[in-house]
């Protein structure tokens, strides 16, 4: 943070950001005029500090993001700035490539961190735009409303899933969130791991039979770890060639 005093009568102003007024005495700008400034791009670094050095504006949260997604201030104030923000403005800080990479991973270091205290619903909303450091926090959750979210997740990738899906200690809860999800429950790779998975609800993994090929089917149905119902329902469908009923 930058000593006020440091400015010359401490009469440097915000002359970047349009009507900005003087820092001195009863003219100070306020939060409005802050938040006004620091939208402009071309905001000068002295500005950004003298913002930053004001406990006054800072103590708004506003203001701190603000200051956080300024491309012109200066990447320790920065650095310093991200603990003191909430998990909506650490996921806008993360998501922005235009911000110096080591700010962007130290506000995903930070959402990691916190992913724990968060509610259920606060989790849920991350999960639908989390990158992939959270990503990889969030997959091994054991509650079904985040992991749906997760499973509609623009970065998630199908490697992602997998571990998901192949994991023992996956809740059954879990594993039918994946099953019941349009976008990957018709995916092989997906399908045979929620067939061989003896975590998975047995409704899940018969379902995930449908689709395969022969090969698929006889590799489940000599499988030493899918459960036997699987087995014997894989090695009907071989012999009968018609749905699992």
């Amino acid at each position: 943070m930058v000593d006020l005093s440091a400015f010359p009568g401490k009469r440097r102003t915000l002359r970047d950001a349009a009507g900005a007024r003087s820092w001195s005495g009863s003219e100070a700008p306020d939060i409005r005029d802050a938040l006004r400034a620091l939208r402009d791009p071309a905001l000068s670094a002295d500005a950004i500090e003298a913002i930053a050095a004001s406990a006054r504006l800072v103590a708004s949260r506003e203001v701190r993001c603000a200051l956080a997604l300024h491309l012109r201030t200066p990447l320790p104030t920065g650095l310093l700035l991200v603990p003191t923000l909430g998990w909506r403005d650490l996921a806008r800080l993360a998501d922005n490539v235009r911000l110096n990479p080591r700010l962007r991973t130290r506000a995903e270091q930070v959402l990691v961190e916190r992913a724990g205290e968060l509610s259920t619903g606060e989790r849920a909303a991350l999960a639908r735009i989390a990158g992939k450091p959270l990503i990889k926090a969030l997959r091994g959750c054991a509650d079904a409303a985040v992991v749906s979210c997760l499973l509609d997740n623009p970065r998630l990738l199908e490697e992602d899933v997998s571990l998901i899906v192949k994991n023992r200690d996956s809740p059954s809860r879990v594993l039918s969130a994946v099953a019941a999800s349009a976008r990957w429950n018709g995916i092989r790779g997906i399908k045979m791991a929620l067939a061989l998975n003896p975590a998975s609800p047995a409704s899940a993994s018969l379902h995930a039979l449908h689709g395969l090929d022969d090969n698929d089917l006889r590799a489940i149905a000599e499988s030493l770890f899918a459960p036997r119902l699987v087995r014997m329902a894989a090695g009907r469908l071989l012999a009968a060639d018609r749905p699992v009923r």
